[in-house]
């Protein structure tokens, strides 16, 4: 090893531009110095600082030889030199570039300038977040809903949520939903209802749908109800009240309640969708005939036969049932009774219903024939008088 006051001696005699030649060439493996580089540097310099012969020398061993505290690795050169021309860029041409890139759907360019522009200033301008967001979510590709999604967490970590439209992230939940993504469109509906952005049940009903196509997205959707049902417990909150009408726009309705429970019904979560109707009479929700029958699947496949049997007068008064949904409903009472093993109320089930088929048979049969009578005009319509004159 040279001594430091050799190697500084040594180290002066190599001319700046030599070195700087040098490093530049440091990204060979190894290489031969050219005679032009072997001059500037002097062949005592060289020899005696590498110990290497003259002919033969590494250069990424010159490089790193000289890094402490003479010259910093290529590596570092190239990030500092990066660093500073990114700050010396203009940060609204820059927004200016990230629009069009948006507008000419070049998305790798796009999330690159937006990349540049947090180094530089932070968040770009709220149109152009919003913009940002708009496009990732049309697009419709997971890998930038999944960036969108990131610029929202940091924008919620950094307090930075008023750069965001209320449209803009319902929009994004609805694109993260419907690509799969029910984890990250919950998070997104839950923030807005944080921000008091509350969403309308027609926008958020249609997230559920899409989310309630997986497993987790039902699960997921039934707690969002139940979240957002929770709010409106027991009249919390006054209808009467101007200032609550955003808010009341978010209550769930009976489409939204038909989609989660259609969800848990499909994936085997069912005593998860109890507890979704449970809460229906609590937020003032009613059943339409659709609901209905849910219900009795849900009930049937939980085994809850008394349920089953108090839905049975509301099956009665339902007008719009039509014949499918009738006997989609006594098909799930009639296997309670049989996992119940009680074959008497079975067997007087299919009794009663054999019977009520008779009577409804004769009927059509009877109005049929008077029908077809009247037609054929032997005998008037029921109820109706003939008068006829007496003879003098």
């Amino acid at each position: 090893m040279l001594s430091i006051r050799k190697l500084s001696y040594h180290i002066t005699e190599v001319s700046p531009s030599a070195l700087f030649s040098l490093v530049a060439c440091s990204t060979c493996n190894t290489g031969r110095v050219s005679t032009c580089q072997f001059k500037a540097l002097g062949h005592r310099s060289i020899c005696q600082f590498t110990g290497s012969p003259m002919t033969n020398i590494n250069m990424r061993t010159v490089v790193l030889e000289f890094q402490d505290g003479f010259i910093r690795p290529i590596q570092s050169f190239s990030t500092t030199a990066g660093t500073i021309l990114v700050q010396a860029r203009d940060a609204a041409k820059l927004c200016l570039e990230i629009q069009n890139a948006i507008d000419e759907h070049r998305f790798d360019d796009t999330w690159k300038l937006y990349e540049q522009h947090m180094q530089m200033e932070g968040f770009p301008r709220k149109f152009i977040v919003n913009k940002l967001l708009t496009s990732s979510a049309e697009s419709l590709d997971l890998e930038w809903l999944e960036k969108a999604y990131g610029l929202v967490e940091r924008a919620f970590e950094e307090s930075k949520q008023n750069l965001f439209e209320k449209e803009t992230l319902i929009y994004l939940s609805f694109g993260l939903a419907r690509c799969g993504l029910p984890v990250p469109a919950s998070t997104v509906l839950r923030k807005l209802v944080e921000m008091e952005q509350f969403p309308p049940v027609t926008a958020w009903s249609a997230i559920l749908a899409h989310m309630s196509q997986t497993a987790p997205g039902a699960y997921l959707a039934a707690e969002l109800i139940l979240e957002i049902g929770y709010l409106f417990q027991d009249g919390r909150v006054d209808p009467r009240k101007k200032s609550n009408r955003p808010l009341i726009s978010m209550k769930p309705s009976t489409i939204a309640f038909n989609i989660a429970l259609a969800g848990c019904l499909l994936f085997g979560t069912t005593k998860k969708a109890e507890h979704l109707l449970e809460m229906m009479p609590r937020v003032g929700v009613r059943a339409d005939a659709n609901l209905l029958i849910i219900m009795a699947h849900i009930y049937g496949r939980n085994g809850r036969r008394d349920e089953l049997k108090k839905l049975e007068r509301h099956i009665h008064e339902a007008h719009n049932l039509n014949d499918i949904q009738f006997r989609q409903f006594y098909n799930c009472l009639l296997t309670c009774h049989l996992k119940f093993g009680d074959l008497d109320s079975a067997s007087n089930m299919v009794l009663e219903m054999l019977r009520k088929a008779k009577e409804a048979r004769n009927s059509l049969t009877t109005a049929t024939f008077v029908l077809e009578a009247v037609g054929n005009g032997k005998t008037s319509p029921p109820g109706q008088c003939i008068w006829t004159k007496s003879e003098p």
